[in-house]
């Protein structure tokens, strides 16, 4: 079984992880994932940033 791709659609599953720091693979068309309400987006849309370049 290939644990890479949904076993509804075909397509490939995401590694998401919760905020317990817990990892499942989902399919975003199937279990319905907003990959802009997830944690990561969030942390895109805060005031860090990464080093200056100097």
């Amino acid at each position: 079984m290939d644990v890479t791709r949904c076993p509804k659609c075909k397509k490939r599953l995401m590694a998401m992880t919760d905020r317990t720091g817990k990892t499942e693979m989902l399919c975003l068309k199937c279990d319905k994932v907003d990959p802009m309400k997830t944690d990561i987006a969030k942390w895109a849309d805060s005031s860090l940033t990464g080093p200056s370049a100097a």
